[in-house]
């Protein structure tokens, strides 16, 4: 009951603080290799611009969503 009290009236800042003392594992930045980065990076100059506004917005879909499911 009185975790729930606090949950209800909990500030984002205090959240936050929370979240990162019990769940510091999902907290990990999540990285690409150099090397497929690279790869990737080499093959854009090749793709057709409505290509890589699609991209973009996908990425940015993606990026998005994670963070919702992260916080």
């Amino acid at each position: 009951m009185y975790l729930k009290h606090i949950l209800q009236n909990v500030s984002n800042e205090e959240k936050e603080l929370i979240k990162s003392k019990v769940c510091a594992e999902q907290l990990s930045k999540i990285t690409i290799p150099k090397d497929r980065f690279h790869n990737i990076n080499d093959l854009l100059i090749y793709a057709p611009e409505i290509f890589l506004e699609n991209l973009k917005n996908t990425l940015k879909n993606y990026k998005d969503l994670t963070l919702k499911f992260t916080k």
